[in-house]
């Protein structure tokens, strides 16, 4: 049924021996062959017992939703405070993984090119709309760049517009300058991770389910 020239694979998840049935299914199912061995009931057992003997050890991380990012912006007027509010707000607002938008070394000239400087933003004049470019992420697969339009939040303190206005205001820099940075230093993903954490514990929030990610998906 199939070539002996078909390498072997290691141990693979669950999920995606789950998912490779489905494709060699669907294959036959384009070929026109019988697929009624894909629905035996010792094959579907079989998989079960599979999933429960490799269960998952990863832990599920859960999300900043608007009520927590309530708590955890500071609206302090101190650079860096304005840094990481704003880096939190356009995380959740945008759908964003921190790591889109943090960097290891400020120095770096190449992180300018698939990093965010101040030019990738850009407030319409009557500032109820505003683009943030991004440049890389792990959905634009090509890196080719999208453009990310967030609206206004009127009336609202959490309005990623005012945050971003604020952080010009408070932190102006060049435009081809990055656009995040704690106290003039790299906008490291672990420092941001600490700063999260620790911003959640005094708001009184358990904080060890909760990470760099939880921001992702957290306002859908």
């Amino acid at each position: 049924m199939f070539s002996t020239a078909t390498p072997l694979i290691g141990r693979v998840k669950p999920e995606t021996l789950f998912n490779y049935i489905s494709i060699i299914q669907s294959y036959y199912i384009n070929l026109g062959y019988l697929i009624a061995a894909f629905k035996d009931y010792t094959i579907k057992r079989a998989l079960v017992g599979v999933m429960l003997l490799f269960l998952s050890t990863k832990k599920t991380k859960l999300l900043i939703i608007k009520d927590i990012l309530d708590k955890i912006i500071t609206l302090r007027p101190y650079k860096a405070d304005v840094n990481i509010d704003t880096a939190f707000t356009i995380a959740f607002i945008g759908f964003l993984y921190i790591g889109e938008i943090t960097y290891p070394n400020r120095k770096a000239k190449d992180f300018s090119t698939i990093k965010a400087l101040y030019s990738d933003v850009r407030i319409a004049p009557n500032s109820y709309l505003m683009v943030f470019y991004l440049k890389r992420s792990k959905t634009d697969k090509t890196y080719s760049g999208v453009d990310i339009q967030i609206a206004a939040i009127l009336g609202d303190y959490l309005c990623p517009i005012a945050a971003i206005i604020r952080l010009f205001n408070r932190n102006p820099r060049p435009l081809l300058d990055l656009l995040f940075s704690v106290n003039n230093r790299a906008f490291l993903a672990l420092v941001v991770r600490k700063i999260l954490l620790t911003h959640l514990a005094v708001s009184g929030i358990l904080p060890n389910s909760y990470s760099n990610y939880s921001f992702y998906r957290g306002a859908v």
